[in-house]
């Protein structure tokens, strides 16, 4: 029951099955949400037993038994040997081919846990390399126990894996260069294609040309003075926004519908798939895919380009002035002053341009983004990195609420280790 002051209470029917709330009933079946962290004893913290694993083989039975929500981890030991697995008791299934979205009937979810020996993993690969940046690891029976978790789209992990493979061997700052990696090179195919419309239209349209000729001085990475990511980005998401209201056959004459599926829609919901069918379709261009009232799939993209260039040009005043670091703006709040807005000025990190975006391995968006930079090496401490996007203080008004912050955001690496002593804290009762 809901009290609800000044009003009538509201009753409010809530029912769970034994494994989880009932989402949907039908006439045979009720079906419900089953999540690990639901289980009993997923909340308890017994990761601690893997760090006296003395080989990489038991580290990973140990981190299978852990009783926790899903998460990757790699392993290595002293001997040099490396693993990746999943860390987290797996549902034991009929089947191994469980994907996200879909509804099981409660009589054949799992009620026990998936053996150690049979959980996916990687054990020293042949280039002696592993990396994850949360795109899928492995395809095949080890993809089917995992399921359809929502991965990353994976060109933030390609690009990880091209660098690291750039070098047969690595020190602690070229390890801390990647993350500072701002290449664009997942839009780069987007950017051949705006250039190809915009040189395609009539010499008479300035929209265009003036793309183009913002392409054409773009050096390809998305730093804060560029415009040419922001150009092909805004592009990208509106091409494939376009489309999928089309595919869903969301027409003028469905206004509720339309208006229904630009809520549902989200740019970082569907990029992890909707870029294949999309860029298959740009390419193999069919007929029965192009979104009306469009003759030809030129038509559809010299109108998403000029879409383009009159948003930013809306919201920027001109499209020179469109960069990449006014879109990309560091917003780190406090929870505190999300309540108190009069605060902000204490407790929040200044607002500021910062380079790097999504599918990169510099992930960096307003209010996302890396909370710390982290290479050491063990016995080689004194060379390790560690940036932070605050300092270590918790005090607004300390020196050291905030230090560290303009490092992080300028990509400067910082000791992991303290230096010479230069304050001293003492506690008196």
């Amino acid at each position: 029951t809901i009290d609800v002051r000044g009003g009538e209470s509201v009753a409010l029917e809530i029912r769970e099955a034994a494994l989880g709330p009932v989402l949907h009933e039908d006439a045979t079946h009720l079906y419900a949400l089953s999540w690990a962290l639901y289980r009993e004893g997923a909340v308890i913290n017994a990761a601690k037993p893997i760090m006296f694993a003395s080989t990489i083989d038991e580290a990973a039975q140990l981190a299978a038994l852990t009783p926790s929500p899903h998460q990757n981890i790699m392993i290595a030991d002293k001997t040099g040997s490396i693993v990746w697995t999943i860390m987290g008791r797996i549902p034991a299934r009929e089947s191994t081919k469980a994907t996200r979205g879909t509804l099981t009937p409660l009589a054949a979810l799992p009620t026990g846990w998936l053996a150690p020996d049979r959980y996916p993993s990687v054990k020293n690969p042949a280039d002696g390399q592993l990396w994850t940046a949360n795109s899928r690891q492995m395809s095949g029976a080890g993809g089917g126990i995992i399921g359809e978790g929502g991965f990353d789209l994976g060109a933030r992990a390609g690009q990880i894996r091209d660098r690291l493979r750039e070098r047969p061997t690595m020190t602690e700052k070229d390890l801390y260069a990647i993350q500072l990696d701002s290449e664009s090179r997942f839009l780069k195919r987007w950017a051949t294609l705006a250039q190809s419309v915009a040189q395609s239209t009539p010499t008479t349209n300035d929209k265009t040309a003036a793309i183009d000729a913002e392409l054409k001085n773009w050096n390809g990475r998305a730093d804060i003075d560029q415009t040419g990511h922001r150009i092909v980005r805004v592009f990208r998401e509106r091409v494939q926004k376009q489309l999928w209201l089309a595919w869903l056959n969301a027409g003028d004459k469905m206004p509720a519908r339309v208006a229904d599926l630009e809520t549902r829609y989200s740019t970082q919901r569907f990029d992890g798939r909707f870029e294949y069918p999309v860029w298959q379709a740009l390419t193999a261009r069919p007929m029965h895919l192009l979104p009306p009232p469009h003759a030809s799939w030129d038509e559809f993209l010299a109108a998403q380009l000029n879409w383009a260039h009159d948003e930013l040009v809306r919201e920027n005043g001109t499209l020179k002035a469109a960069t990449w670091g006014k879109r990309n703006t560091a917003r780190i709040f406090h929870p505190f002053s999300r309540a108190m807005p009069f605060l902000a000025s204490v407790l929040d990190m200044p607002a500021a341009p910062q380079p790097g975006d999504n599918h990169m391995p510099r992930v960096a968006a307003p209010t996302f983004g890396a909370s710390q930079r982290l290479v050491v090496s063990p016995g080689r401490e004194a060379q390790g990195i560690l940036t932070v996007a605050g300092g270590q203080s918790g005090h607004p008004l300390s020196p050291f609420y905030g230090a560290g912050h303009r490092d992080w955001l300028e990509g400067k690496p910082t000791p992991l280790l303290a230096g010479e002593t230069r304050h001293t804290l003492r506690l008196r009762p």
